[in-house]
């Protein structure tokens, strides 16, 4: 036997169907408390994006509590689950165990919304406009190429306004602790001190080469003259106190230090909130007043970039609307005197939102239905704010769609022809025709149709009737 075949890895491998787990991602940077002492943590809630990867297993291996790990997991914890999946904290503690969770938060979330088929688009703030205008104006896309800034290089980087991106190199200021924010003070800022103010030299030079050139423009000086332009110390000293004369946060020294150290944005002023288009406005609100996202604003959840498309029935072919979706009625519609009324809260896809209806069947909750009453819904639009919640908007499904999702529509209508009962010659005679707009052709849709005809051919009794009463009427024209 070789060397490398009994070395530790090489028995490794062979004991284990489990190499190695990747490095847990850093948590979500809203996940701790902020300088004003506003808590936005908790052992219990959900994460923003999973930082652990989540470990299924075989049903076989699953029955002995094999995970393919050092040692099997406790049977009880991981055998009576409808989410057999796990995430690791410690492959070995100190106490000689492994630190492990359930995972079904975020795996059983993403299938959920896998199966929802819903894209993601600019999150907007939920407002009374926004309500009365959401249904019939769809919003962007997150993955349009004028929002989406994932993958960048250095030179396009300089293109993308930090008010659009969602990743960015420095920390949150506004976000910091006192001990943080001193710590990144000592140990980043100072040791880069040289290298801004070589970047602000050449800022301040190109500022003051451009503002010469159009002077001397101005003056009718020539290309080669306007060209050889020499910046002294004093004015480079002017213009450095000019910056920081400013000390507003919107000044043009604070933008040179963002852009310097890659910083979230700050906040801007009326006059240039005013100037924005409103979809920059939403943006730039979002990333300055709860600082930076802490996910993408798909959070992974879909790729999609639109929902048009049409879902194939098997029997029924193309739908006009996408199938709907069961929701949990968690809480009913009421309303209070000192708060308002309250509009019914749903759980959808892992997800609580507001339904917008005045339906009686969410007037309450109901208590005697296992699992709670439920009602169908269709999905409008979704999006993820920038603390990494769900915002999801839905509407009431109709009657046809809500009786297709449930399958009791389950062949499609054919078209037959309708038959009329004989009537005799006497009881016609005196009688006014049939109405010129009713079609003898029916589709099965209204009861009249549905409970005459059976698609058979007339009868020859009946064709004798009929032949026979033409004939009478023919003799007393006669």
């Amino acid at each position: 036997m070789s060397l490398s075949s009994r070395s530790p890895t090489a028995r490794l491998l062979r004991n284990s169907r489990l190499f190695s787990l990747p490095q847990p991602l850093p948590r979500p940077s809203h996940d701790s408390s902020l300088a004003a002492g506003i808590v936005r943590a908790s052992d219990t809630a959900t994460l923003p994006y999973p930082t652990h990867q989540a470990l299924a297993t075989p049903t076989s291996s699953r029955s002995r509590g094999d995970w393919g790990l050092k040692r099997p997991l406790p049977l009880r914890s991981t055998t009576n689950t409808t989410t057999p999946s796990v995430r690791i904290k410690a492959l070995d503690t100190i106490e000689h165990i492994t630190d492990y969770e359930s995972a079904a938060d975020h795996t059983r979330t993403l299938v959920k919304w896998q199966e929802m088929n819903i894209p993601l688009v600019v999150h907007e703030q939920r407002t009374r406009s926004s309500m009365s205008q959401v249904y019939g104006k769809p919003r962007k896309s997150v993955f349009e190429d004028s929002i989406d800034n994932t993958a960048v290089s250095e030179a396009e980087r300089a293109t993308v306004t930090s008010d659009k991106r969602w990743k960015f190199d420095g920390p949150w200021i506004a976000g910091m602790k006192q001990g943080e924010f001193r710590y990144y003070l000592e140990n980043v800022v100072k040791r880069k001190k040289m290298t801004f103010n070589v970047y602000l030299r050449k800022h301040i030079r190109e500022h003051l080469t451009k503002g010469k050139m159009y002077e001397m423009r101005d003056k009718g000086a020539g290309a080669a003259e306007a060209g050889d332009i020499h910046i002294t110390g004093e004015e480079y000293a002017d213009y450095i106190k000019k910056l920081r004369s400013d000390t507003t946060l919107n000044s043009e020294l604070s933008r040179l230090i963002r852009d310097f150290l890659d910083l979230p944005g700050t906040g801007e002023s009326e006059s240039g909130a005013n100037q924005r288009s409103p979809l920059a406005r939403l943006e730039v609100r979002d990333v300055t007043d709860a600082g930076p996202p802490s996910t993408h604003p798909s959070a992974g959840l879909s790729y999609l970039r639109t929902d048009s498309f049409l879902e194939n029935h098997p029997v029924l072919g193309p739908l006009h609307k996408k199938l709907p979706i069961q929701a949990r009625i968690v809480s009913g519609r009421s309303s209070n005197f000192t708060r308002g009324a309250q509009r019914p809260k749903l759980g959808v896809g892992g997800v609580i939102t507001e339904l917008y209806t005045d339906s009686h069947e969410t007037a309450r909750m109901d208590l005697e239905t296992e699992g709670g009453a439920k009602i169908w819904v269709h999905t409008v639009q979704a999006s993820v704010d920038p603390r990494g919640r769900i915002d999801l908007r839905i509407v009431k499904a109709d009657d046809v769609s809500a009786m297709i999702a449930e399958g009791k529509v389950d062949k499609p209508v054919t078209m037959f022809r309708t038959q009329s009962e004989p009537r005799p010659f006497s009881s016609r005679l005196n009688e006014p025709l049939d109405r010129r707009g009713r079609s003898r052709m029916g589709y099965g849709l209204s009861g009249a149709s549905a409970g005459l005809g059976k698609g058979n051919r007339m009868s020859d009794e009946t064709a004798n009737a009929r032949a026979d009463s033409l004939l009478g009427i023919l003799d007393q024209a006669k």
